[in-house]
């Protein structure tokens, strides 16, 4: 078995062989379930074990893997391969949608729709300009108030999600914040 929803990581379990004298377990590893697999590690069988684990870390994420696995024993004799098993990194949240503002009293309200799954800790919002993305601030409601003086002109906004885990959403699509009364003037 593998498992898809550790950040950067996949792990394996399966279940010890009953021969005593099984020394290691090859695991393989491929991008593709049809071939292409490569000696990831080798896995020593602790003394009256029954089940078996590896890791493999570092991914990227969501990048999904392919493994399989055969016993060795002492005397070098080996086992079939294993069914082949499919693991996967942690996907990344998504990003917030239908971002909206309104006005509150001395400033502006952005507003969106919360993200649910994963469980999100905090939101981060972005002042983006031509060539960067500038950290504003970061919030734990699906809202963020730019007060009147932070909007002396308008600002293009976006805000990406991030879960519990760390892992941080795409931006979402841009929102334009800008004070009310500009808004009327136009």
């Amino acid at each position: 078995a593998s498992t898809t929803h550790l950040p950067h990581a996949i792990n394996l379990t399966w279940k010890a062989n009953p021969e005593p004298d099984v020394v290691e377990y090859e695991v393989q590893v491929s991008d593709q379930a049809g071939g292409g697999f490569k000696k990831l590690l080798g896995v020593m069988p602790l003394p009256d074990s029954k089940a078996m684990a590896a890791r493999e870390s570092l991914l990227d994420n969501a990048v999904a893997r392919f493994y399989r696995i055969k016993a060795i024993d002492r005397d070098r004799l080996e086992s079939d391969w294993s069914d082949v098993t499919a693991g996967r990194a942690r996907l990344l949240p998504p990003a917030p949608v239908r971002l909206a503002t309104s006005p509150v009293l001395g400033g502006m309200k952005l507003a969106w729709d919360p993200v649910l799954d994963p469980p999100i800790r905090e939101y981060a919002i972005w002042k983006n300009s031509m060539f960067a993305a500038t950290l504003v601030g970061r919030t734990d409601k699906p809202e963020f108030v730019f007060l009147d003086k932070d909007l002396a002109k308008t600002i293009n906004i976006s805000v990406s999600a991030v879960d519990q885990e760390d892992l941080e959403s795409a931006k979402s699509q841009p929102a334009n914040v800008t004070l009310e009364k500009q808004k009327s003037d136009q």
